[in-house]
């Protein structure tokens, strides 16, 4: 597997991890503003050591009718060699259509298609070498407040970009610390890419 594959399939999780958390049922605001942290740990299969990558994103979802919603996101990406050495980095710009519904008291399934613009650059001996590519995304999930102040989620994602299709599975929980302000935490497995993920949402 070489460097750029390693790459390219570590963008399609910085994407999907993007998309996580996107819905909202009528008991449930999809509408906010969220910055994410998240740590990815790659196997690349012919060596015992791993590749991994850390990175922010920046997410902001506004209702435009009772069931929808349109969500914007940017994510940036820096992988690590087997030396921790900072040489390749990806960036996510993704444009989405959400629709949800509630199907019972504090629960919400949703469906989101996503258009995003992947971006990458990778170092390969001397040489610096970008790409670019525009994809879809499309993922499923359920949401659910167990109590007031906690949710979890379930989703799975199918994302085309580069001319990878991968699928994605997640699982999530969210606290609610004030009425309005709220800390996310969750793992997503997609093929020989695991992540974990770390957010802040403010309600708008």
């Amino acid at each position: 597997m070489t460097i750029k594959n390693i790459l390219y399939r570590m963008i399609i999780t910085t994407a999907l991890l993007v998309q996580a958390n996107s819905a909202a049922g009528e008991d449930i605001s999809f509408d906010y503003v969220e910055i994410v942290y998240f740590s990815d740990t790659v196997d690349v299969g012919s060596s015992s050591d791993n590749i991994e990558g850390n990175g922010i994103g920046f997410e902001l979802s506004l209702g435009i009718s009772p069931s929808f919603a349109m969500r914007f996101a940017v994510a940036s990406t820096t992988f690590r060699t087997f030396q921790s050495i900072d040489i390749d980095s990806s960036k996510t710009t993704t444009l989405g259509v959400t629709a949800h519904t509630s199907v019972a008291s504090g629960t919400a399934i949703f469906g989101d298609v996503s258009v995003v613009l992947a971006e990458t650059v990778a170092t390969v001996g001397a040489e610096e070498v970008s790409d670019d590519d525009i994809g879809g995304i499309v993922d499923v999930g359920l949401r659910h407040m167990v109590t007031e102040g906690l949710e979890v989620e379930l989703a799975a994602s199918h994302t085309e970009v580069f001319g990878y299709s991968v699928n994605a599975y997640e699982v999530s929980g969210r606290l609610f610390l004030r009425k309005k302000f709220s800390v996310g935490f969750g793992y997503s497995d997609s093929h020989d890419v695991e992540s974990l993920f770390l957010n802040a949402r403010m309600n708008i």
